[in-house]
């Protein structure tokens, strides 16, 4: 099948190279945003599993104490086997969570290691004041977003000024 090009007028060319550099620069933007929102993801996600460690770790020690008071009591005849059973097992349940969360931690800080290139068998800290935090979170919804700033929309503009600049390949 014949293909028939148009002709491209030269000044398309310089301006269509303009159009691939913008969108150079807009890829460029667009990977460190995504690169920034990885890192403060794999942040977070290291946060709530050290914090739900934590929790775990206050609810096995309760647990503990629950066990060797229904310990004594059982032992002192004051209570049946049923609630000395009980509060075994809710320690034993207790004690497979922490060993859970545990790991979970460990994998969480896999993820900003990964990330940010820093070898697994590295230690990192991470650390958050959590009030502080929370003080940041304070959005203003009454501010409507404005698209033109996102890089994502840019890099689509960009794509169809492209599309309208560059020459069209037709077939016949």
């Amino acid at each position: 099948f014949p293909v028939t090009i148009r002709a491209v007028i030269p000044s398309m060319h310089s301006k269509t190279a303009a159009l691939y550099q913008q969108v150079a620069k807009e890829t460029e933007a667009l990977s460190k945003v995504s690169l920034v929102v990885d890192v403060s993801t794999a942040y977070y996600n290291v946060l709530l599993a050290a914090d739900k460690m934590k929790i775990i770790q206050e609810d096995t020690l309760r647990l503990r104490k629950n066990y060797n008071d229904a310990l004594y009591r059982y032992n002192g005849g004051i209570a049946d086997k049923v609630d000395f059973k009980q509060a075994t097992i809710s320690l034993n349940n207790s004690v497979s969570q922490l060993y859970s969360a545990t790991q979970n931690v460990n994998v969480a800080y896999s993820s900003p290691k990964s990330t940010m290139g820093v070898p697994l068998t590295d230690n990192i800290t991470v650390k958050a004041d959590t009030t502080a935090l929370m003080q940041q979170v304070y959005t203003d919804t009454t501010i409507p977003p404005v698209m033109y700033k996102r890089p994502e929309y840019r890099l689509l503009l960009l794509t169809k000024n492209i599309q309208h600049e560059s020459p069209i390949v037709t077939g016949k």
